[in-house]
C-alpha cells in the first residue's frame, strides 16, 4: 500500500472513532450527536489523546498510556496551564 493510501485508510479510521466517541458521549451526556457542546468534548479528548501518543512514540507503550491519563485528567480538571 502507498503512503497516500494507507495516510487515507488511518484518516477514515480516525474519523470512525472520533464519530463512535460522539456517539458514545451523546448517550451518557443524554444529548444529541449534533451538539456542538458534545463535538467539542470529543474533539478534546481525542487531540490531547492523539497529541500525547504521537508525541511520546520513543517511550515505551506503559508510558504512552500514562501519559494520556494524565492529559484526560487535566481536561477534566479544567485544563489549567498555570
Amino acid at each position: 500500500m502507498a503512503i497516500p493510501e494507507l495516510h487515507a485508510r488511518l484518516l477514515d479510521q480516525f474519523g470512525r472513532s472520533v464519530g463512535e466517541l460522539v456517539q458514545i458521549i451523546a448517550e451518557r451526556a443524554g444529548r444529541s450527536a449534533d451538539d456542538v457542546d458534545v463535538l467539542t468534548f470529543a474533539g478534546a479528548v481525542m487531540g490531547a489523546m492523539m497529541t500525547v501518543w504521537l508525541h511520546d512514540t520513543d517511550k515505551p507503550f506503559r508510558t504512552r498510556l500514562e501519559g494520556i491519563e494524565q492529559a484526560l485528567a487535566r481536561l477534566e480538571g479544567g485544563l489549567p496551564l498555570v
